[in-house]
């Protein structure tokens, strides 16, 4: 008769096969003290809640040299939206926030001439990519976001739905190809070699050439593809336009059906994980076969290690829990559109976890900051997670809209 597994509603770790990996996605409320200074010069303290929606990547348990076992996880992106009275007070001298003018409008209904303005705090991963050989941005350049008189000016380089399988050695390749009246810029997890009939992913232009169509096993390096502007598919990409990179299902198919790959990220609340999808901008002065390369930092990775080792006969999974986790990332802060902080570099720990993701257990975070947001102080102290729960796909990017909605509104106090 086999010894049964005891510990944990789970009873082990997410079993994932050696050399593959599982995408996750949680949500969770962050609750964390905010301290402000007035303008009149009063100090006040009080709490701000944060929706959190977090993508995880997990990879496989194994035994450590202590004889307990762990795994590892990337936390993929992060993001945190909420509102609180003491923002709203701090810079619009208002719990409630600042009432608009009635002369601000143009208004398109009634609900717009009763909306106020209002503080809200967002918190982002700290995504670090640097481009090579491309100092001027000729070949490719980053999308701007907000305004020419404002500092807080954003420059950006979206990639969205990274895992570890879609890159090697921290680094995507790119290559820009001249197709009609524009450009295709591909993207790829290998050197481009040679010119653009070379055989890294680039199905289009093969056929153009008059070329051997590119074969199955050449796919498996395409990442994504632009060939348009946003917003209008039947523009040709040219210089400064901004675009968007991606696969279509059949093409994402079969990039990843390969024996290799270790693409086993299913979850049983989302479809099977989505291309990677690259946001930017063609540069100032492209050229036919212009090559490079982005370097992806590799992100701080996180632990889970349960508390104790299997008793001698049974499995060696029969004692994953309990277990401790530490979370590590870095990210940023903003206030609407202002940022608070810059690339900070945090950690959070629950012990006592007896699934995942860890229910009824409090996540201890230790972020404190302190500073100024348009010369108005304010300052953090250690916070707490509670509610974690696995959400879908969906819910997931509904939040992160939100999150990034309001990085791109003013924040203009009184």
């Amino acid at each position: 008769m086999p010894t049964p597994i005891i510990s944990g509603p789970q009873k082990t770790f997410r079993p994932v096969l050696p050399g593959h990996s599982f995408v996750e996605y949680e949500g969770s409320t962050i609750t964390i003290p905010l301290t402000v200074k007035l303008p009149r010069g009063e100090l006040k303290t009080g709490p701000i809640q944060l929706h959190a929606f977090m993508r995880l990547e997990v990879f496989p348990a194994y035994l450590n040299g202590l004889g307990t076992r762990e795994f590892q996880f990337i936390i993929r992106d992060w993001e945190l939206f909420g509102y609180s009275e003491l923002l709203n007070e701090l810079f619009y001298g208002n719990p409630l926030g600042r009432e608009r003018d009635p002369g601000e409008g143009p208004y398109k209904t009634e609900l717009d001439k009763r909306r106020r303005e209002i503080a809200a705090m967002t918190f982002t991963l700290s995504r670090n990519y640097f481009k090579y050989d491309d100092d001027d941005n000729k070949k490719l350049a980053p999308i701007e976001r907000g305004t020419p008189e404002k500092q807080t000016r954003e420059q950006l380089l979206w990639i969205d739905d990274l895992t570890s399988h879609d890159i090697r050695g921290n680094y995507i390749y790119y290559q820009i190809v001249k197709e009609g009246r524009g450009f295709s810029v591909l993207f790829h997890n290998k050197p481009p070699e040679g010119d653009a009939t070379s055989r890294i992913g680039l199905l289009k232009s093969k056929g153009a050439v008059g070329k051997e169509p590119v074969s199955f096993k050449d796919r498996v390096y395409l990442l994504a593809r632009a060939e348009s502007a946003i917003g209008d598919k039947e523009k040709p990409l040219g210089p400064n336009d901004e675009f968007i990179a991606t696969l279509s299902d059949d093409e994402h198919a079969e990039s990843i059906i390969t024996p290799s790959d270790g693409n086993t990220v299913v979850s049983p609340l989302m479809r099977p994980r989505k291309p990677v999808t690259i946001r930017w901008r063609l540069g100032s002065a492209p050229k036919d076969g212009d090559v490079g390369r982005i370097r992806i930092v590799s992100p701080a990775k996180s632990i889970c290690t349960s508390h104790q080792g299997p008793d001698l006969g049974r499995p060696f999974d029969s004692a994953d829990f309990p277990a401790r986790i530490m979370y590590a990332a870095s990210y940023h802060i903003f206030i609407n559109r202002e940022r608070f902080v810059e690339d900070q570099a945090g950690v959070a720990l629950a012990d006592g976890v007896h699934e995942i993701p860890p229910r009824d257990v409090t996540v201890a975070f230790d972020k404190p900051h302190t500073g100024e947001v348009l010369n108005r102080y304010l300052e953090f102290g250690p916070g707490h997670c509670t509610g974690m729960h696995e959400i879908t796909v969906d819910r997931y990017l509904y939040g992160k809209a939100i999150s990034e909605y309001w990085r791109t509104q003013p924040l203009n106090p009184v």
